[in-house]
């Protein structure tokens, strides 16, 4: 009987920790309603990445699915969201008439500062 108990004492608390640390999972990142303006700057850091700051000052990395080739000397980009306004991994931006993919987005350090 003791057996039982402590087995099930086990089980209970494995199953308990697999939930916590589903529980405090990260969340993709995101920029609500960046459809209405809640993207403050953008900085491109090469033709595979992009930074892209929001309105409360958090920055963000995206990198791309394929370089984007104009990017590093566009003066005006295009962020493209979510049906929701949402700017997430699955958005994309558009750079003089190309289309650039994001790879990955996720919160970051601001870029480093222009020589």
């Amino acid at each position: 009987m003791r057996t039982a108990i402590r087995t099930l004492a086990l089980a209970t608390t494995a199953m308990a920790i697999a939930f916590a640390g589903i529980a405090t999972a990260e969340k993709p990142a995101r920029i609500p309603f960046a459809d209405i303006g809640n993207i403050r700057d953008w900085r491109a850091g090469s033709a595979n990445e992009l930074y892209i700051e929001s309105m409360d000052r958090d920055w963000y990395k995206t990198t791309f699915l394929a370089p984007c080739a104009a990017l590093p000397f566009a003066t005006a980009i295009a962020f493209v969201t979510e049906p929701n306004g949402d700017l997430n991994s699955f958005s994309s931006v558009l750079v003089e008439g190309e289309r650039c993919w994001f790879k990955t987005f996720e919160k970051s350090a601001p870029p480093a500062a222009r020589k």
